[in-house]
């Protein structure tokens, strides 16, 4: 049987806390061997554990594909077992005493990341004696030891989200969950303010968001996001460039005023007194606003940030002294990744993040065609590059799966991006970032982006040799962009939040 082994470039460490199980560094392929496998049919194809099933599948002479289900039990997999959760037990949970814990939702249980692991970090700092609990989507996060995982609409999720006293999220809630007296719910999800605000240059905070769709603005999915949430899933940040400030579950359209479940929340995060008014009228939210500026800021900018940027460069496998150049996309994909990646100086390495599933197609397809190889992280086109498959071919590394931007944004020098979310995020590091629309009217051309716009491949090469030039060149805009868009980027964000609201 033909099969591609794997050599890691990077030393087999253990899983850290905030990194998805199983291998997430970068690999190199060898040549296919032969692996003889021979099949006993005396022992069953089907291994069952409390919660998992292994089987192998047989597609085929030669071919052999070993299955492992979900993590949920049988009394919790399926639309008849979740409706029952919904519709029995979490209505059952409700009517027993509040719990005095923190239940955390993170990219929808696949990371642990963003504001709140920046607040789950500051109450730990504090050696809080509140049980913290995090939702984990079929075991993808490992966590820290104090740190109890919850499974993802599985029971424990159910009556998490029915007693525990605090919830702080960074995507919406389920549809079904009721907020009980006493809860408290801090949303810290920023949804499409960014796009929205951001995307037509003459808008002002207070003048509301433009009538339709601005151009280039990414679309928007809440209630597509929020009916999928009543049948098996929770809600979670869509396919947007930048993990979980721009995208919206579901993937149809929507405008601004949709159902978001804002009425479920008591607290909403703002970066700062600009964006607070968008805020408001993008989600319908009529409650407190936290102006404390966003907890996930820390993780960029705060106490720790240059260490932990060393740790995920590890375990990128990226070697010392080179600069990762880190490509985010907007709504156009317009850079041929093998081609900029051949034009980069030798001490470059580039990181590729499409911005979904769907659209990372064509740089797998266009790196093909330019480098004469397979797409970006497959081999032989078996791997699907949207699903973020790490491999690294030509000088490419595709990192569409990485479930963390942030760490992303950590580990790069330099960013090119056509993506204003991934803009504002990356502008918090203070690393210079060049600009590259796909469309005349893609959102980077804002008039006070803190980069220069350029054309083409030729021109991001070219500019990425005299990158000290260009980050003193825009060091005043940037500064200004800070002050207006990112005001509080202090480290102390989560502080602030934590201060005001586990009082």
């Amino acid at each position: 049987m033909p099969v591609v082994p794997l050599r890691p470039i990077a030393p087999l460490e253990p899983t850290a806390p905030g990194e998805p199980l199983g291998p997430v560094w970068p690999i190199e392929r060898a040549e296919p061997v032969d692996l003889p496998l021979e099949f006993d049919t005396d022992v069953p194809a089907i291994h069952q554990t409390a919660r998992r099933t292994f089987g192998i599948v047989v597609p085929g002479p030669g071919r052999a594909v070993l299955t492992v289900s979900g993590d949920l039990t049988a009394d919790e997999r399926g639309k008849r077992a979740q409706r029952t959760l919904r519709t029995r037990t979490y209505p059952q949970m409700r009517g027993r005493p509040l719990r005095e814990a923190v239940l955390f939702e993170g990219g929808g249980g696949t990371r642990f990341g963003g504001s709140p692991r920046a607040v789950c970090e500051e109450l730990r700092r504090r050696g809080t004696d509140l049980p913290l609990l995090w939702s984990v989507r079929d075991g993808q996060v490992a966590l820290p030891d104090d740190v109890e995982p919850v499974r993802t609409l599985g029971r424990e999720h159910y009556e998490a989200l029915a007693r525990c006293r605090y919830i702080v999220t960074d995507a919406p809630l389920p549809a079904w969950f009721e907020r009980r007296p006493g809860q408290v719910v801090v949303q810290t999800w920023q949804g499409p303010a960014t796009t929205l605000a951001l995307a037509t240059p003459t808008a002002t905070p207070t003048a509301g968001p433009p009538a339709g769709r601005p151009p280039g603005a990414v679309s928007c999915a809440a209630d597509a996001g929020r009916r999928a949430c009543a049948d098996d899933s929770v809600a979670t940040p869509g396919d947007g460039v930048a993990g979980h400030a721009t995208g919206w579950p579901g993937g149809a359209e929507d405008g601004p005023g949709g159902d978001f479940g804002a009425d479920q929340w008591t607290h909403l995060v703002s970066p700062g007194p600009w964006w607070t008014p968008w805020l408001r009228r993008t989600s319908g939210f009529e409650g407190e606003v936290l102006e404390t500026g966003l907890p996930g800021d820390d993780l960029l900018a705060g106490p720790g940030a240059r260490e932990r940027a060393a740790e995920v460069r590890c375990r990128l496998g990226l070697r010392e002294g080179r600069t990762a150049v880190l490509y985010v996309p907007g709504e156009h994909v317009a850079l041929d990744p093998g081609r900029l990646a051949a034009a980069l100086p030798d001490d470059c390495v580039l990181l590729v993040r499409g911005p979904s599933p769907a659209a990372a197609r064509p740089f797998a397809r266009s790196h093909a065609r330019s480098s004469g190889g397979s797409p970006i992280g497959s081999s032989g086109g078996a791997t699907d590059p949207g699903r973020g498959s790490w491999g690294r071919a030509g000088g490419v590394v595709d990192v569409t799966g990485h479930p963390d931007p942030q760490e992303l944004f950590l580990a790069a020098d330099v960013l090119v991006t056509g993506d204003v979310a991934a803009m504002v995020e990356f502008a918090v590091t203070g690393r210079p970032m060049l600009l590259h629309p796909g469309a005349p009217h893609d959102l980077c051309l804002h008039p006070e982006a803190p980069g220069p716009t350029l054309r083409g491949a030729d021109e991001v090469a070219e500019a990425l040799t005299r990158l000290d030039e260009i980050a003193d060149k825009h060091r005043d805009a940037l500064g200004a962009f800070l002050r207006r868009y990112r005001p509080a980027i202090d480290g102390h964000a989560a502080a602030r939040l934590v201060d005001l609201v586990f009082r």
